[in-house]
């Protein structure tokens, strides 16, 4: 028997058996009520065999425990009508009340999915066993009293009804399952503000089937269906309402869920989160990058999400691994439902494009700047008006280094000097390999003699130095051309002048640097 008839046959129960109509007059209605309570099962069954044939996810496995709760229901009710005994009708409540107990758990189960509450699983226990305690209260009655102080049954309708006098645990339970379903009302009215267009109309099919479970009461209340009570009817409606819910709802559950197992192998971290950036799904290897979300959490409460959400970052790099992300919508007949996240380890591809950029700007013996490169810094400063000091060395008598050494100490003696320039920094200088045993440089901003001697003076001293660590020592020494720019003169022809002066160096003996001045060579 229900809970919200039988409560109302406490009020008045006598009243409600004598308005029934009498066997002789109301045979047809007799026949039609029980063929609506089988068409109903008849109909939650198929929904809930419909529902299994649906791709596996959390909303499916609700609905299908709802339908299952509402079949029960209703062979609970089904058993009323055919049964003519107490014992008949006491069996028929531990049914009906077996049936109304999965459904509330399955509803609970169903409104934190839709809504995005997160439900911890101590809860769930906790409502298991609270069913469990109902029905144990419930199967012993007879012996302690606890749900009914008796059990008889009432002939004088058109069908036999139980009767049953009322305690305290009748009263708890009518007050747990009320306040699940305001719970329930309150939660998806809630959700609703907020929702989307595409989640209201399914908040809304959610909303409806709570209604569903309790009009058929207050209709039997009112008197409008002539005493006959309906709740079974209305269960099966609500089943339909969710059936349907979950047919639009199930879509983005099912595609999060049926592709899990291809996540879950990828090397890609994927991330899913609705519309209001809820977890809905993450991968082992979103764990592995930037650690576990909680599922059902607010992904923007994460640091690292908060900036890919918001796009604040384009990559980020973790333990010596940088990651790129893409954020793609997830959309259901023009509505987005949310996104997916994806986090690519893009270490190997960056490192390969700058291995390629850095080919196309640098020697790679060296790691000095190429002559290209070098050239289009040493233009820009001169078109900034940001003046300096050029300077071309050359090796001496390096041919004979590959000669006597072999071309891989040779190597060794080219990158001394590279590693000698590359201390001083761009801020400084830059310094590039021209070919050969041919290098060069421009030191910003000095264009006093003063200065670019000490400079150059230093450079050739720790080239000697280097060349001696390395057991070079005497292998070979520098040689020197340096001329400073002036305005307006073009990298050409500082080149020009600058090699006049290595020329000269040379030619003087080498080991030395000269230094001209802009009044030393005419262009």
């Amino acid at each position: 028997m229900s809970l919200l008839t039988a409560f109302y046959s406490v009020l008045n129960s006598t009243a409600s058996l004598q308005s029934l109509p009498n066997p002789g007059r109301a045979t047809w209605q007799y026949n039609l009520y029980l063929i609506l309570h089988i068409i109903s099962l008849i109909l939650t069954l198929v929904l809930m065999f419909l529902s299994l044939s649906k791709k596996t996810s959390k909303a499916q496995t609700a609905v299908i425990m709802f339908e299952l709760g509402a079949a029960v229901y209703v062979l609970g009710f089904i058993e009323e009508i055919l049964s003519d005994t107490a014992e008949g009708g006491f069996i028929a409540c531990i049914t009906q009340y077996a049936g109304e107990l999965l459904l509330i758990v399955s509803y609970v189960f169903f409104v934190s999915l839709l809504c995005n509450i997160r439900i911890s699983i101590s809860t769930y226990i906790s409502l298991a066993i609270i069913s469990v305690i109902i029905l144990l209260s419930l199967m012993t009655t007879r012996s302690t009293g606890l749900f009914y102080t008796y059990i008889t049954v009432n002939r004088s309708g058109i069908f036999s009804r139980p009767e049953l006098g009322h305690s305290t645990m009748f009263y708890v339970v009518f007050l747990f399952i009320g306040i699940i379903s305001a719970w329930a009302f309150i939660t998806c009215l809630k959700a609703y503000k907020s929702a989307s267009p595409f989640q209201k109309k399914r908040l809304l099919y959610l909303c409806v089937s709570t209604l569903m479970c309790w009009i058929p009461y207050i209709l039997t209340l009112s008197g409008i269906t002539g005493g006959f009570e309906i709740p079974a009817l209305g269960f099966t409606l609500a089943g339909v309402c969710l059936y349907l819910c979950f047919i639009q709802y199930g879509f983005f559950d099912s595609q999060i869920l049926g592709g899990s197992n291809i996540m879950d192998h990828g090397s890609e971290a994927i991330i899913i989160v609705d519309t209001n950036y809820h977890v809905r799904y993450q991968n082992q290897r979103i764990f592995d990058i930037i650690g576990h979300i909680s599922e059902g959490s607010n992904a923007l409460n994460h640091p690292m999400m908060k900036k890919i959400l918001n796009k604040e970052i384009e990559d980020f790099d973790v333990d010596g691994h940088t990651y790129e992300f893409t954020k793609e919508a997830l959309s259901e007949a023009g509505y987005t439902l949310g996104y997916m996240i994806r986090i690519q380890d893009c270490t190997e591809h960056r490192n390969a494009i700058k291995s390629i950029e850095f080919a196309a700007t640098h020697d790679t013996l060296t790691g000095l700047y190429n002559r290209t490169k070098f050239q289009s810094l040493v233009e820009q400063d001169l078109l900034d008006h940001r003046l300096g000091t050029f300077v071309m060395f050359d090796m001496d008598n390096f041919k004979g280094v590959n000669d006597k050494y072999g071309h891989q100490v040779g190597d060794e003696v080219l990158k001394s000097l590279s590693e000698v320039l590359h201390k001083y920094g761009e801020q400084r200088l830059y310094s590039c390999r021209l070919g050969g045993d041919e290098f060069c440089i421009f030191i910003r901003n000095v264009v006093t003699r003063s200065e670019v001697e000490a400079l150059l003076a230093k450079i050739m001293g720790f080239f000697d130095s280097r060349l001696a660590e390395k057991g070079f020592a005497g292998y070979t020494t520098l040689s020197a051309g340096a001329y400073p720019a002036s305005l307006g003169i073009s990298f050409k022809n500082l080149y020009n002048a600058t090699d006049s002066f290595l020329y000269a160096a040379k030619t003087a003996g080498k080991n030395q640097f000269i230094m001209g001045d802009k009044n030393s060579v005419e262009f």
